[in-house]
């Protein structure tokens, strides 16, 4: 823990120390396309700061026969289960890691997972650090895919979070909205609670682009009408609002605009022609028959045709329209603002953390029409000054908040002020 770190800005505990840190997560965090890519960035910008980084993951695991019974009366009946957080085998995951962290010199284990928190066997402080939470307060669930699940997975995931904030010594959240929950499990947890933004999944574009974006002169389309570019971004079409993206371009057609929807993620549902292939097949994006929606597929970062291929729909987009009902952290919004691309949403816990109304983006109430956000489209069009506005701003947001660069410091600041440690911290 001696070795010297190059962070000058840091406090001295920090700047002089090496932390070995068991890094535990259900899937391979060295794998850039688990987990939207988060736990990934996090990892390697804890090497890269001089860390050192053990990455785990739980060993082969059975299921329960409980769980197995459980999880088929629950598809029986039409809902989900939330198999990494029954109780029983989440309490598996967790014990798994113990050949793992048998002899391993580490001062504290990191984890993503509220199972693995709960359940893992070590004496060693346990940092929770994670956007996931269900609200205790089924009024509060407004993300459609907690809704599909069945009443006793929710009662299991609601004991396996309870479970793992008593065990962390601290539970870090990208969002004050999840702080809010914790506590409604358990007031007595304010004094190991803390909020850490998370980092934007993408590396850093440059300004130059948030610099340059204007609505004052855009292009006629094919048919001679004013040209309208938007993005769509999200692996969940439905929960991210996917319809009713399409429907607003479908309205802004009526209106006299050449709009077109680019979508990166899912396979669009009740898009006509809608394909799954796309450019990382070597093949062109689909177009759909009504002409608003071009599909690009899944695009993989790790896949450099596929990475330019996002960088190029940031750039040519004029707006992200991502609709979505609730996030846990909207990464897709932090990495718009990274190329100072405005957005047009939903006001929604997990997103106005990021996007400030008229300030980086606009913030729609839920349940607002196609019709609303065509609107929302169309008066930022009129209004280029603002439009200038937005983008620059959410630049200036990126470049103070969510670089992983940041998050990483921030994050290991909250664990030196509130981790006792041998030695130094």
């Amino acid at each position: 823990m001696a070795q010297e770190n190059q962070h000058a800005h840091l406090p001295p505990a920090l700047r002089t120390l090496t932390l070995r840190i068991a890094y535990a997560n259900l899937f391979d965090a060295r794998d850039v396309r688990r987990g939207s890519g988060t736990w990934y960035f996090l990892g390697q910008e804890l090497e890269r700061q001089g860390h050192t980084v053990h990455f785990l993951q739980p060993g082969e695991v059975e299921l329960p026969v409980a769980t197995r019974i459980f999880k088929g009366l629950s598809r029986r009946q039409g809902s989900g289960y939330r198999t990494f957080q029954d109780p029983l085998f989440a309490r598996r995951l967790g014990r798994s890691l113990g050949p793992s962290l048998a002899g391993l010199d580490y001062d504290f284990l990191l984890t993503s997972d509220y199972g693995l928190a709960a359940y893992c066997p070590t004496e060693r402080p346990v940092v929770l650090y994670t956007d996931s939470m269900i609200s205790k307060e089924p009024a509060k669930r407004t993300n459609p895919r907690l809704a599909g699940l069945s009443p006793l997975s929710t009662a299991f995931s609601l004991r396996t979070i309870g479970a793992g904030l008593a065990k962390a010594a601290i539970s870090i959240f990208p969002g004050r909205w999840q702080m809010r929950e914790a506590l409604a499990y358990d007031p007595d947890l304010a004094q190991r609670l803390a909020v850490v933004p998370f980092g934007a999944n993408v590396d850093d574009p440059g300004a130059e682009l948030s610099r340059t974006r204007s609505v004052t002169d855009l292009p006629k389309g094919s048919t001679g009408k004013t040209r309208l570019d938007l993005l769509f971004l999200g692996k969940d079409w439905l929960g991210k609002g996917g319809p009713l993206a399409v429907e607003c371009c479908r309205v802004l057609r009526r209106q006299g605009y050449e709009a077109v929807l680019h979508a990166a993620g899912g396979e669009p549902q009740g898009v006509s022609q809608a394909s799954l292939q796309g450019p990382s097949q070597g093949q062109s994006p689909d177009r759909s028959q009504d002409e608003s929606v071009v599909y690009y597929g899944l695009l993989d970062k790790n896949r450099p045709k596929d990475l330019a291929r996002l960088g190029e729909l940031f750039a040519k987009c004029q707006l992200l329209v991502l609709p979505t009902a609730a996030e846990g952290f909207g990464l897709a919004f932090a990495e718009a603002a990274a190329h100072g691309l405005p957005v047009i949403t939903h006001d929604t816990d997990g997103v106005n953390e990021i996007v400030l109304h008229e300030e980086t983006g606009l913030l729609l109430p839920l349940g607002s029409s196609a019709i609303d956000f065509a609107d929302a489209v169309t008066g930022l069009v009129k209004t280029p000054d603002l439009y200038r506005h937005l983008a620059r701003a959410s630049r200036r947001r990126y470049e103070e908040n969510w670089t992983w660069k940041i998050a990483t410091e921030r994050l290991l600041l909250e664990i030196e002020s509130r981790l006792p440690r041998e030695g130094t911290l």
